[in-house]
C-alpha cells in the first residue's frame, strides 16, 4: 500500500515540476519495486523524452530509449478499452462507428484545400511503413493520399477503408520510429471510425455532436442558434442507416445523461486514444513526443529547458508523458502481451 501511495505522490510531484530530476529517478526505482522492470522502463523512457539525461536510466530502457518488452501483434481489441480516456467512453466510440457517414455529410473533408495527390515513387517507403503498422494493429491495408500543404501531416480522413493524408516530406522530416507512432496513431483513429473528429475544424465537431445529442425538448446549445442545431440534427439522422437508428437513439439517450461527457473535449479525447494505443504498440516515448512536437509545428529541442517548455505547451505531447507513467498504460501493455 505504501508503495502505491509513493507512486501516486511522485506522479503529482512530476506533474507540478516535470524538470525535477530526482522525482523521475525515484519514480523509476519505486515502480521497479512495485510493478517490475516493464513499468519502470516506461517511466525511464518518459523521463528521457522530457529531456533528462539518458545516462541516469542506463539499463532501465533499450539502447534506443524505448520501454522494455514488446507487445504481441496484432494488438487485441481490449487494448482500446483499457487505453481510452474517460472523455471517450464506449458509448461515444460506438456512436461514431454508426454515424461516421453522417458526420461525413456535415463535416466533409475539403480535399481541394489540401491539394491531394497520389503517392509517387518517393513515397513508396511511407506506403510500406503504413502497411506494416496496419498489420501490427490488425487493420486492413490503408490508403494514402499526399499533400504538400502540411509537410509533416499524418491525418486520418476515413475509416472505410482506412485512409490517411500524409505530408509529402514526412519521410524526410521524421525518423522511422516517429513514423511508426504517427501511423499507429492515425490508423487507430481511422479504424475506429473517429476520423471526422480530427479532421473537423475547431468548433465544428462540437456543434455536430451538440446537434446529435439534442432532443426535441431542447438542451445545451453552447450559444449556437437553436434552429441551426435542429437543422444539423435532421441532416445527421437522415444519413444514419435505418437498421442502426434505434441503436443510435439509445446511445444518444445514454450520452445525454452522461454529465462527464464534453462535446468540446471530444476531439482531444479521440487524439488521446490514438496516441495511447500507438505508445502501447511502440513503447518509445521519446519518438512519440518528438513526432507530436513536429506535427504541432515545433522545433524539437534536445535536452534543455526549451524542450520541457515545448512539451508543456503541446497538450498532446504532455498527455503522452502523463499516460506513459500511468496505471492505464501498464494495464494496456499487459493486455497487449508485454511480458515484463
Amino acid at each position: 500500500m505504501h508503495l502505491n501511495r509513493a507512486v501516486n505522490d511522485l506522479r503529482k510531484a512530476i506533474d507540478a515540476q516535470p524538470g525535477n530530476e530526482a522525482s523521475w529517478t525515484t519514480l523509476v526505482r519505486v515502480l521497479h519495486r512495485r510493478h517490475g522492470p516493464g513499468p519502470a522502463s516506461c517511466a525511464a523512457s518518459a523521463a528521457i523524452a522530457m529531456g533528462h539525461p539518458a545516462s541516469l536510466f542506463e539499463g532501465d530502457v533499450t539502447p534506443r530509449h524505448e520501454a522494455l518488452g514488446a507487445p504481441k501483434t496484432p494488438l487485441p481489441a481490449v487494448v482500446d478499452a483499457v487505453a481510452a480516456p474517460t472523455g471517450l467512453p464506449p458509448t461515444v466510440r460506438r456512436l461514431f462507428t454508426l454515424c461516421e457517414h453522417s458526420f461525413d455529410k456535415v463535416l466533409p473533408f475539403d480535399a481541394a484545400a489540401w491539394r491531394l495527390r497520389k503517392p509517387s515513387a518517393e513515397h513508396r517507403l511511407l506506403i510500406e511503413e503504413a502497411g506494416a503498422v496496419a498489420e501490427a494493429l490488425g487493420i486492413s491495408e490503408p490508403r494514402l493520399k499526399v499533400t504538400y500543404i502540411a509537410p509533416v501531416a499524418c491525418i486520418p480522413i476515413s475509416g472505410d477503408p482506412p485512409t490517411l493524408v500524409v505530408g509529402g516530406h514526412l519521410h524526410e522530416m521524421t525518423t522511422p520510429q516517429e513514423r511508426v507512432f504517427l501511423f499507429a496513431r492515425a490508423l487507430k483513429v481511422a479504424a475506429n471510425h473517429l476520423a471526422p473528429a480530427l479532421r473537423a475544424r475547431p468548433g465544428e465537431l462540437d456543434l455536430a455532436l451538440l446537434a446529435l445529442l439534442q432532443g426535441h425538448e431542447g438542451g445545451r446549445t453552447h450559444g449556437a442558434d437553436p434552429r441551426q442545431i435542429e437543422e444539423l440534427r435532421k441532416k445527421l439522422l437522415k444519413a444514419v442507416s435505418r437498421r442502426w437508428r434505434d441503436e443510435v437513439d439509445s446511445l444518444v439517450l445514454e450520452l445525454r445523461g452522461n454529465s462527464s461527457f464534453s462535446t468540446r473535449s471530444a476531439a482531444f479525447a479521440v487524439s488521446q486514444l490514438g496516441n495511447r494505443v500507438a505508445l502501447t504498440l511502440t513503447g518509445d516515448v521519446p519518438a512519440a513526443v518528438n513526432a507530436l512536437l513536429k506535427m504541432a509545428g515545433h522545433a524539437v529541442p534536445k535536452n534543455d529547458a526549451g524542450r520541457l517548455d515545448a512539451i508543456r505547451e503541446t497538450p498532446e505531447a504532455w498527455a503522452v508523458i502523463q499516460f506513459a507513467i500511468s496505471d492505464a498504460h501498464f494495464e494496456a501493455r499487459a493486455q497487449a502481451g508485454v511480458d515484463l
